[in-house]
């Protein structure tokens, strides 16, 4: 018996019990997002947008059938498509949280927080909220 099927027999009681005990919600996924570009890595990785919602919807659907006492939660990119589309696995109570990756001012013309910095930050996060509340509907 390998050293790792070992360990995991091992210590299998404690992973069931921090699982029960404390694990508050589940995320089902970081920054998805479909792109033809991927494919340039191989077929396996050229999926349409409809396999990707397909996909991340049952997904959501089997964390929840299968532990209904913890929230399902998702972490977006910041592109509108693809928050389209995480929209569409969203629907109906599927994800309980969603959130958007922003990297304002760390991968922006931000150069700092302070006087106009601090400005444009505010705008440009008020328009992506406004933004935002699109998809949701």
């Amino acid at each position: 018996m390998s050293t790792y099927i070992q360990n995991f027999l091992k210590f299998r009681p404690l992973l069931s019990e921090l699982v029960s005990r404390d694990i508050m919600m589940w995320g089902i996924q970081n920054e998805v997002y479909q792109s033809d570009q991927f494919a340039q890595f191989g077929n396996e990785y050229k999926v349409d947008k409809e396999t990707l919602i397909a996909f991340n919807k049952g997904l959501a659907e089997l964390a929840q059938r299968e532990d209904k006492s913890r929230y399902i939660v998702q972490a977006e990119i910041d592109w509108a498509s693809a928050n389209e589309a995480a929209a569409e696995w969203s629907r109906d109570g599927k994800v309980d949280y969603s959130g958007v990756n922003l990297y304002i001012g760390f991968k922006s013309d931000v150069s700092n927080g302070g006087g106009k910095g601090r400005k444009k930050i505010t705008d440009i996060l008020n328009k992506k909220i406004d933004d935002y509340k699109k998809f949701i509907k």
